[in-house]
């Protein structure tokens, strides 16, 4: 991209939520149309993956600690090699556009495919032994509210970057974007976490639920009642 482009563009999402999303909505429309018809095969590809996973014990976590472990000791090590290596190839190209594309596209579906089973495989090794338990079921809790998260990030985001009076889009460094990553994970945690003590499902969960029935669904947790205390007498 030209300086000439870069600053256009940065300038075009800096001057509201409407003139951004204007700014955005050819090329938003062509990245979807263009991810569908393309990308078609490679979703479908990637669901009967996780249907075959289900079905044969990989996810239901019926595998053996110790076949999760071989799994995560091949798919790990396999996806982040590769993908360090492209990584570093770009980096010392200076992101070159024909160097990048040669290391980091045609090893994408191998790493990203067995970085998933290695990744899901650790996983389950922590679910099965009960390791970091505290943090896993925070984790599910994020998981619960995964739309009510996802909008709330998103939101977050645009409006540090690109709504709100910092205006982060275009000048922060990359390895920066980490800390807004990290910062926003620690919110969803503690939110979900929080809410959930409290309150059956996300709220935006609760409003599409109540949507789906056409009926508006309880939203506080239902607490068991205390069992009834027998009168004694004297």
């Amino acid at each position: 991209m030209s300086p000439k482009k870069r600053d256009k563009d940065i300038a075009a999402m800096q001057k509201g939520y409407w003139a951004a999303q204007a700014h955005q909505a050819h090329d938003v429309l062509m990245g979807e149309l263009k991810g569908s018809y393309f990308g078609f095969g490679d979703w479908v590809g990637m669901m009967l993956l996780g249907m075959g996973m289900f079905k044969n014990g990989f996810l239901p976590g019926r595998w053996s600690v110790k076949a999760y472990g071989l799994t995560a000791a091949i798919g790990l090590p396999l996806a982040w090699g590769l993908s360090g290596l492209g990584a570093w190839k770009a980096w010392s190209g200076h992101f070159d556009l024909f160097q990048t594309a040669l290391w980091m596209v045609p090893p994408y579906d191998l790493a990203r495919v067995s970085g998933a089973l290695g990744m899901g495989a650790a996983l389950m090794i922590l679910l099965k032994t009960g390791t970091l338990k505290w943090l896993l079921q925070r984790v599910a809790a994020v998981g619960q509210m995964a739309l009510s998260n996802y909008l709330l990030t998103s939101i977050s985001m645009m409006t540090i970057f690109v709504w709100g009076p910092w205006h982060w889009y275009g000048y922060v460094e990359y390895y920066k974007i980490y800390y807004a990553v990290a910062g926003m994970w620690l919110v969803n945690l503690t939110f979900s976490t929080i809410w959930l003590r409290y309150f059956e499902f996300g709220p935006v969960e609760w409003m599409w639920r109540s949507l789906t029935y056409w009926k508006r669904q309880p939203m506080l947790i239902r607490r068991a009642p205390l069992p009834a205390v027998a009168e004694v007498t004297v």
